[in-house]
């Protein structure tokens, strides 16, 4: 006896905008890395003459430019990836204004920062309405399933 495929199940974390802002922290975070590394290795050669260090210091400089790059890449991504769902919405919010707070380095950060705090806070309250209702909706396609396949199964 052949049975009907489940139904495809709906769900908030298929939205591509968490894999997006995933990739941008990740770089982000080898980026800083870099950074730090190449400060570490400018210190270290500075007014010396050891080949040695110098070299490090390219090195270091070089893994640096190519972090940056690829910062930039991940960040364009970012930019170009539409959240599907209100709860992509809402961490691409939350993600910005956490971007805004970091980088101005203020628990003052005006009002960009602000207006996106409170529009990620309210996205995110209506993605977990939303989550409840697909939850919902999920179990009863499941129930419905079940009682088809019951019903197929006594007659």
């Amino acid at each position: 006896m052949l049975m009907d495929p489940l139904p495809r199940f709906v769900g908030v974390n298929n939205d591509p905008v968490f894999a997006a802002i995933k990739a941008h922290r990740a770089a982000v975070q080898e980026m800083l890395v870099a950074h730090e590394a190449a400060e570490r290795a400018d210190h270290a050669a500075r007014g010396t003459r050891d080949a040695a260090l110098a070299k490090l210091y390219r090195e270091a400089e070089k893994t640096h430019t190519a972090a940056q790059s690829e910062e930039r890449k991940a960040e364009r991504q970012l930019i170009l990836t539409k959240p599907t769902t209100s709860a992509g919405l809402a961490a691409l919010f939350k993600y910005a204004a956490g971007d805004i707070h970091s980088n101005l380095g203020t628990s003052n950060v005006g009002w960009a920062s602000d207006l996106l705090k409170t529009v990620g806070s309210t996205l995110d309250a209506k993605a977990r309405e939303e989550e409840g209702a697909i939850r919902c909706f999920n179990a009863n396609a499941l129930a419905a399933r079940k009682a088809r396949e019951t019903a197929k199964e006594e007659a």
